[in-house]
């Protein structure tokens, strides 16, 4: 989960947990995943977009929302040996989490793309040249 998470964003991380706390009848803790992971998913996407993260490196930025997910399978989330050992569980695929992973970054794509232009706005920053269309059709 760690890993799709960090490839896949925070969005990935919610969804794979909330389903293993289902299917392990933890609704509770499925509902606190929900609610707060959205909290936080708006949060690391604000960050993502504020200026002091243009020269942070972004591993460590990726690797935020994966460290949470880590903490939360340790202390909340049934072991592997535990999986193994009871035979009413079973692992997910990996194809599962493959989908999951690619669903993920679409979705944190869709998303900051709109929220990036409400942000700058808000804050009165502006893109780069790079992002802003030539209207005049000037080709000198």
């Amino acid at each position: 989960m760690e890993l799709a998470t960090f490839l896949g964003g925070p969005l990935c991380g919610i969804y794979m947990l909330t389903a293993n706390y289902k299917r392990l009848e933890k609704t509770e803790y499925a509902r606190n995943v929900i609610l707060i992971g959205s909290i936080m998913t708006a949060l690391w996407m604000l960050g993502a977009l504020h200026p002091l993260f243009d020269n942070f490196p972004q591993v460590f930025y990726q690797a935020i929302p994966a460290l949470m997910v880590g903490v939360i399978c340790q202390k909340y989330h049934i072991s592997k040996e535990d999986i193994i050992e009871e035979q009413r569980y079973t692992f997910r695929s990996n194809w599962t989490v493959f989908i999951a992973l690619v669903i993920g970054m679409v979705l944190i794509v869709m998303l900051m793309f709109p929220l990036s232009f409400i942000v700058y706005g808000i804050l009165g920053l502006s893109f780069g040249e790079e992002f802003l269309l030539d209207l005049k059709g000037d080709t000198s």
